[in-house]
């Protein structure tokens, strides 16, 4: 009771945590819908901005959740096996069922989260390492920062290796070597998400962080997706109302009242997101492909 109590403090009430996850689903979902249905189809544009409360919310309760599980190793394994299968189903469904309008599928939320809980494992355990002093968890710690670190730099290296390449005429040669790296990329790519892969970019592996650590103050959540919002203005100062849709997420949060719900349905999260995504691609390929419906 105690920790709920923590966690409400700042907050207004009234929602629990299901009951937002599901407002965030519905949200996730009609972006989805204006994605990845053909233009013909008619889905209005404003699906999109209502979409953008999905992932500020999501990227809150994975902090939530961290705070709450009984087993972090299995929760960041959890995630990382989500974000591993969703590479490989991405992969798939592009190859399968790719649409004439060009649009494919890049979700990978499952590894921004994966990024989020295995930063504040890390984090907690060099924490309890040296508080206790624990080798082993001082050294679990430092090998989870490492990783965030040699993946990213790992991920750039590959990037400039393959550009580096590319023939005169923007072309890649097929010779052994440049196939050979173009398959460990490929690799790469499907097994190890790093922070220049993770959906909503690293700044939102970041903002999972701050949630997670200034989570007794709901009011700094505002804060943080207020400086989150600045920057994305400052960036790309032409999709503003796209930023404020992102920023107005802090709405539900802050009418979270830190409880679960009777209804958790744990597991809906993980089987949803992939399979409703997959379906609305297929269905616009088969739109376009069998029904003629402008891509």
């Amino acid at each position: 009771m105690e920790a709920t109590l923590e966690r409400t403090k700042g907050g207004f009430g009234g929602l629990n945590g299901f009951q937002l996850k599901l407002f965030a689903l519905i949200t996730m979902t009609m972006d989805h819908l204006a994605a990845y249905l053909p233009a013909g189809a008619n889905i209005p544009d404003w699906f999109h901005l209502i979409g953008r409360f999905a992932a500020p919310l999501f990227v809150f309760f994975c902090a939530e959740g961290f705070y709450y599980t009984h087993s972090r190793k299995m929760y960041v394994g959890r995630l990382y096996i989500g974000a591993v299968l969703m590479a490989f189903g991405n992969n798939l469904i592009n190859r399968l069922f790719m649409q004439d309008s060009g649009v494919i599928v890049t979700n990978a939320m499952f590894s921004t989260m994966f990024l989020i809980t295995l930063t504040l494992w890390s984090i907690e355990s060099l924490r309890a390492g040296v508080r206790e002093k624990a080798r082993g968890k001082m050294v679990g710690g430092l090998l989870g920062l490492l990783y965030l670190i040699v993946g990213a730099a790992a991920n750039l290296a590959l990037f400039f290796a393959l550009n580096a390449r590319l023939g005169p005429d923007g072309m890649m040669p097929q010779d052994t070597a440049t196939l050979l790296l173009q398959q460990v990329t490929r690799a790469f790519s499907l097994l190890v998400p790093n922070l220049l892969m993770a959906e909503g970019g690293f700044l939102f592996v970041f903002i999972g962080v701050a949630f997670y650590y200034l989570r007794r103050w709901r009011w700094t959540c505002v804060a943080v997706m207020g400086a989150y919002t600045l920057i994305c203005l400052a960036a790309v100062p032409e999709f503003w109302l796209t930023h404020l849709f992102v920023f107005l997420s802090v709405i539900p949060m802050c009418l979270y009242n830190g409880t679960p719900g009777t209804k958790r349905h744990k597991y809906l999260f993980y089987w949803y997101y992939p399979l409703h995504v997959y379906a609305i691609y297929i269905a616009g390929w088969a739109l376009i492909t069998y029904l003629g419906v402008a891509a």
